[in-house]
């Protein structure tokens, strides 16, 4: 979740937007100085918590989850899909499993509006699960060549920095497979089609949480 504010729809984009100017003197004295929009950003943070927090079944909208893994999918096929394709077997694998978590994920908001609420029994299940389902992504060895990135669906990528990409660690060793020296990309390869397969068992892992099967 991100919450900002900025120049309104109508105007310019800002015009000091990523200089070394950007700093707190210019918000206190140029783009904010009553504080308003702050304040108004803080109450809300604090208002996010308190429902967060208060709510009998926390309010995580499970379906988007799916929806944004798919889009996620398509968005790496359409920038590697040559590369991808030499990989076929693994890579129906893994479209079977984002089209299945994103099935769980819909019947699971589906279901949620059934949930028995006077059953604390039920309620902290839902719960768990759904405060378990994100975790399900960490992979304890990390990512290829960066162990202390865990998350296989929204760690940074080390290749492109600035804009955000998904499932960092197949771009990473995607992005410069092809000036490789061949013996450089048989090596490369098994790295690919080993990591290929540790995001296909966490997502199924993930899919996994809602469902209640273990395996």
């Amino acid at each position: 979740m991100d919450m900002f504010y900025t120049a309104a729809p109508d105007t310019p984009s800002l015009p000091l937007y990523h200089t070394l100017y950007e700093t707190f003197h210019l918000a206190r004295n140029l783009y904010d100085p009553e504080m308003e929009y702050n304040v108004a950003l803080t109450r809300t943070w604090a208002l996010v918590a308190y429902f967060l927090s208060n709510e009998a079944v926390v309010p995580f909208s499970v379906h988007l989850y799916g929806e944004f893994l798919t889009e996620a999918l398509l968005d790496l096929e359409a920038a590697y899909e040559d590369l991808l394709n030499q990989t076929q077997p693994l890579l129906n694998h893994l479209r079977e499993a984002v089209s299945n978590f994103s099935a769980v994920t819909t019947n699971w908001t589906a279901n949620l509006v059934s949930l028995q609420l006077d059953d604390p029994m039920a309620v902290r299940a839902a719960n768990d699960a759904q405060m378990m389902l994100d975790r399900a992504f960490l992979d304890p060895r990390g990512l290829p060549g960066r162990h202390h990135f865990n998350h296989v669906v929204m760690a940074p990528s080390s290749s492109n920095t600035y804009a955000s990409q998904s499932f960092a660690g197949l771009q990473d060793l995607l992005a410069d497979l092809p000036y490789l020296p061949p013996d450089e990309q048989a090596i490369r390869w098994r790295q690919i089609n080993e990591h290929l397969a540790a995001v296909i068992h966490l997502i199924r892992a993930a899919a996994n949480t809602l469902t209640g099967e273990l395996w």
